[in-house]
């Protein structure tokens, strides 16, 4: 009896293990070859023998020098030659020609402070020397073979940066021509590369205008002599990089680009016209080479993507090892990393396989609504799947031959969805397996999504609803003499009605918190700096509701020509009188190498004339970061005490009464080192509290968690919570909803601001994501919904920074789009075909087993 039992529990353990093999990751390793001592990469090359060859960089005492290695198709080292003159070499790429032979392109500096220079070195087709140049160069400098093995090469005239220079090299290094392309101021050369026609196709930026750093996108053909037949100007281009220029079979052109937001890749005439363009969320596809389609290979740090000849993206490979330099597809359809580890080079390469790719949407979802789930980028280099196995990690699963599908969860929590892709007889060819995290609720649908500013960079500090349901901005705005004040008002639907800006003739200005007055005008607080004074001035100013200036009053010390005075405002309010409250920072400095900063808070009546000011020395350096007016009338400030000799902080809450005397300090720290930012008092006549904490660990170094406190009215911590994991940074704001709950604003890692909605506890019931920068403010609107502003920096679209405002939510604005089905745990989905859950089948052959058992 106990044997039949025993079998029976094999026979789950069997199955149990199958089940789990399923879930096994992209194709396996096939080598890996290390390569001791040879220094650090940048790129590799497939070499026409199906082999590989890198060019390294290794310090050799003190110098830098450079190392060639080639390989056979296994990664086996064939042999390896050194190059570089006395001082500081360095490989960028290297490149094999159609003799044979290889290319090695880099820099070159007699020592390692001195004018850098670029390089060209040309071997044979076993890695030895045939010629080397250097050509002197500040600027950037491209070069590409040309149809007769030769070279040609673009770059910056040293001697007059209105030029550029193009250069016609023989395969044995021999100059043919020299051109000077006149025009173009600072061109810094992206790509070259050379035509059908024997001409030439180059593409570069241009400094567009006063020193400011501001690019324009410049392509240009030439004819095989070097002399321009068009050029044409891409001003939406102003801050990309060409990767990438390739000439179609039509007698067209693609263009790839990147910069800090995204990828791209377009398509324009032989004019210069553009035809399209399509762009990527990822901004690390910085390599295309053109496939035997008529397509093109996408290379990013750990991925290859595959995009048609119309740009459209046919599927994507991800290749998971950290420290990657360059990753290629091999000759045989899989994917071959190279890298380094200290001074180690390593070469990966993983067998021909099938790589899953699955995405879900939306980003963020939610208990009981509707995720779809898209393999649709899944790649298998023989073209074999058929169809699509899920499991849902809720104990719900099914077959597809679709490759979408639509589920629900009934729960919130974490979930690993796998997909194993299958081929035509229903055998595994790869899977995937993506951790998902259900909330408790659902983000509020997106109305609007503005920005605002000019030609320059803006930046948003604050933000506040005004009477008529719209909202004033304040920050500042850079123009070309300088930085002033800016403030925008827009109506409800988030429309610009106004601007204005408040600029001094021989300093800048800026503006910090922004609040709308009694009289329909507006106040703003912020600094104000003299280029003929000594200091940075508090500086506070009242508008009328067009923005027209009406008064402006400056507070601080001053400073003197031996000790600069900053003093700053970061927050104002009108009170209920009328009279006008800022906080911010004094210096307090008594000398050089003092850099000591005590609180500051002043109170004006309407008209501006100063009621009385008072400074606060906490302890350390501390600064006032948010005021408000409290229920009794007084006022409480939020703020922080550094100690940098002790590395540490404190929170406070420092209450004042409507004299300005202290009627309660209350500090917060328990080792946790706090840092407050902004400060609402609650219904329940307590206050909430939004900042971080920070802590050192040996590992990691600095960590920063956002940090939240619930008081009573005396300061008192009732709860407070910690937000860790993600990409969490610092609470800017958190302010109390009309369900009791909370609404926070903070910033998180790289360029995103995150909005966090909790419960009266603080307990997370959903959270989204949106990327940008300096979380200004979060409002509960007047129709419920919620405003976040922040600062959009708009690198992609060519003018810097802008205000940003993002409209979420609000009353009969959040009904869910149709869905197929919204039943949690089953799909209904064209191409899918029901198959019985995996537990279902377990117990089938469980009972078939213990039938066998009985039979014997």
């Amino acid at each position: 009896m106990k044997n039949r039992y025993l079998l029976v529990a094999l026979v789950f353990f069997i199955l149990y293990v199958a089940a789990l093999s399923s879930c096994s990751g992209a194709p396996e390793e096939e080598w890996n070859m290390t390569y001791k001592g040879a220094g650090w990469i940048r790129d590799f090359s497939l070499t026409s023998d199906g082999g590989y060859i890198f060019a390294s960089n290794k310090l050799s005492g003190s110098l830098q020098m450079i190392l060639l290695v080639k390989t056979d198709q296994k990664g086996n080292e064939v042999w390896n030659r050194t190059f570089g003159g006395p001082g500081y070499n360095e490989a960028v790429s290297v490149v094999e020609t159609r003799d044979g032979g290889y290319v090695i392109s880099g820099n070159y500096r007699k020592d390692f402070d001195g004018r850098q220079n670029f390089m060209l070195i040309r071997t044979d087709a076993e890695g030895n020397e045939l010629w080397n140049m250097t050509l002197e160069a500040s600027g950037a400098i491209q070069f590409n073979e040309t149809s007769d093995s030769g070279i040609v090469i673009a770059g910056e005239n040293d001697t007059n940066f209105s030029d550029f220079l193009l250069s016609r090299i023989t395969s044995d290094g021999k100059e043919i021509w020299k051109k000077t392309i006149q025009g173009f101021e600072r061109f810094r050369i992206d790509v070259i590369r050379q035509t059908a026609d024997g001409g030439y196709i180059i593409a570069g930026k241009n400094e567009s205008c006063c020193g400011w750093g501001f690019f324009d996108l410049w392509i240009l053909k030439t004819d095989p002599e070097g002399n321009v037949q068009w050029k044409k100007r891409f001003e939406e281009y102003r801050y990309d990089v060409i990767n990438s220029i390739h000439e179609t079979p039509d007698g067209n052109y693609i263009f790839a680009g990147s910069n800090g937001c995204r990828s791209w890749i377009g398509k324009f005439d032989k004019s210069g016209k553009e035809l399209w363009r399509k762009s990527f969320s990822r901004s690390d596809y910085r390599k295309f080479q053109v496939t035997p389609d008529g397509g093109y290979l996408a290379s990013g740090k750990d991925s290859l993507m595959k995009i048609d000849s119309e740009g459209n993206i046919q599927w994507l490979a991800n290749f998971e090892k950290s420290g990657i330099a360059s990753l290629k597809q091999s000759s045989d359809g899989g994917l071959i990393a190279a890298g380094y580890n200290d001074t180690d080079i390593w070469l990966v390469k993983l067998k021909r396989g099938a790589y899953p790719f699955v995405s879900s949407t939306p980003e963020f979802p939610a208990r009981g609504k509707p995720v779809t789930f898209d393999t649709s980028f899944s790649y298998d280099p023989d073209g074999n799947i058929a169809g699509y196995r899920w499991d849902f990690g809720d104990g719900n699963m099914t077959i597809t031959k679709g490759k979408k599908i639509i589920h629900s969860y009934a729960s919130e929590g974490s979930f690993n969805v796998s997909v194993n892709l299958m081929d035509k007889d229903n055998s595994l060819i790869g899977s995937i397996t993506k951790e998902l995290e259900i909330q408790k609720s659902a983000p509020p649908n997106e109305r609007w999504n503005r920005t605002y500013g000019g030609k320059f960079s803006d930046g948003e500090r604050s933000v506040s609803q005004t009477s008529d349901g719209g909202y004033i901005m304040a920050g500042d705005t850079t123009f070309l003499y300088g930085i002033a004040a800016f403030i925008v008002k827009v109506n409800p639907e988030g429309n610009e009605e106004w601007n204005r800006t408040y600029a001094v003739i021989d300093g800048q200005t800026d503006a910090k918190s922004v609040a709308q007055t009694s009289d329909g005008g507006y106040v703003f607080a912020g600094s104000i700096n003299l280029h003929s004074g000594f200091s940075q001035k508090i500086w506070l100013v009242k508008t009328d509701r067009f923005g027209k200036e009406q008064w402006n009053r400056t507070f601080g010390r001053p400073g003197s020509i031996d000790v600069f005075s900053y003093n700053d405002a970061f927050s104002v309010i009108e009170d209920s009188n009328g009279s006008f409250v800022l906080a911010g920072i004094i210096d307090l400095a008594e000398g050089m190498g003092d850099s000591r900063f005590g609180v500051l808070l002043a109170k004006t009546d309407k008209d501006g004339n100063k009621l009385w000011e008072k400074t606060r020395d906490i302890s350390g350096s501390s600064e006032g970061y948010s005021v408000i007016e409290s229920n009794d009338g007084g006022y409480i400030v939020a703020g922080t005490s550094y100690m940098p000799s002790l590395m540490t902080t404190n929170a406070w809450l420092l209450k004042v009464d409507q004299n300005g005397n202290e009627t309660l300090l209350k500090t917060y720290s328990g080792g946790t080192n706090p840092i407050a930012y902004s400060v609402q008092q609650t219904k329940d006549g307590g206050y909430i509290v939004a900042g971080n904490i920070w802590k050192y660990e040996t590992d990691t170094g600095n960590l920063i968690d956002l940090w939240i406190m619930k008081t009573d009215g005396n300061g008192n911590t009732l709860w407070q919570k910690t937000y860790e994991g993600k990409d969490y940074g610092s609470a800017k704001y958190a302010r109390e909803t009309t369900d009791g709950g909370y609404l926070i604003l903070a910033d998180g890692s790289g360029a995103s601001i995150w909005l966090i909605k909790t419960d009266v506890n603080g307990s997370v019931q959903w959270h989204d994501k949106f990327e940008g920068n300096n979380p200004s403010s979060v409002i509960e609107a007047s129709d419920s919904g919620y405003i976040v502003g922040g600062v959009k920096d708009d690198s992609c679209g060519n003018q810097g920074s802008d205000f940003w405002l993002i409209k979420l939510g609000g009353k009969g604005t959040d009904a869910d789009p149709a869905v197929v089905n919204e039943t949690p745990g089953k799909e209904e989905h064209p191409g899918v075909t029901k198959a019985p859950g995996f537990e279902w089948i377990l117990m089938i052959f469980a009972m078939l087993a213990a039938v066998a058992v009985r039979k014997r």
